[in-house]
């Protein structure tokens, strides 16, 4: 079974119901994401994550994406890596209060910011070498 990837949306204060709701849709409006493909059921995009003190940093309100691809990340070079950063990027100009976190759904560990400076160094490593670290270790099994 693959490493899904996971991204968080941490906000020091909750959103809204209303500004939830729209903020959902937009979010799968606007980057075309398909519930079937794109997001893990039941398909609520950016449902409040239910246990925080797993994550790093002070307490906080934490969303998570719900977006059903494997992890990319060094060492594991298998997932939809420009979903993962078209959705941070979005959800980074859609709520400028509120900081993007990237990890995997295997270590609690991995879970870190993901802004800018972070995105930018995991897609120049992904233009270098791809899915090609992962793809090879296999072909060696």
């Amino acid at each position: 079974m693959p490493v899904r990837g996971l991204l968080y949306l941490r906000l020091a204060e909750p959103l809204t119901d209303a500004a939830m709701d729209n903020l959902r849709s937009r979010f799968v409006a606007d980057l075309v994401l398909e519930p079937n493909d794109d997001l893990m059921a039941p398909w609520i995009p950016l449902q409040l994550f239910e246990y925080p003190q797993c994550l790093p940093g002070p307490l906080a309100h934490w969303y998570e994406a719900n977006l059903a691809k494997s992890y990319y990340g060094l060492g594991y070079e298998r997932g939809d890596l420009p979903l993962f950063l078209r959705c941070a990027e979005w959800l980074e100009a859609a709520v400028p209060r509120g900081e993007v976190w990237h990890g995997n759904d295997s270590t609690d560990e991995s879970v870190c910011p993901f802004g800018a400076e972070a995105r930018a160094e995991l897609l120049a490593y992904y233009e270098r070498v791809g899915h090609e670290p992962y793809v090879s270790r296999h072909r060696q099994h």
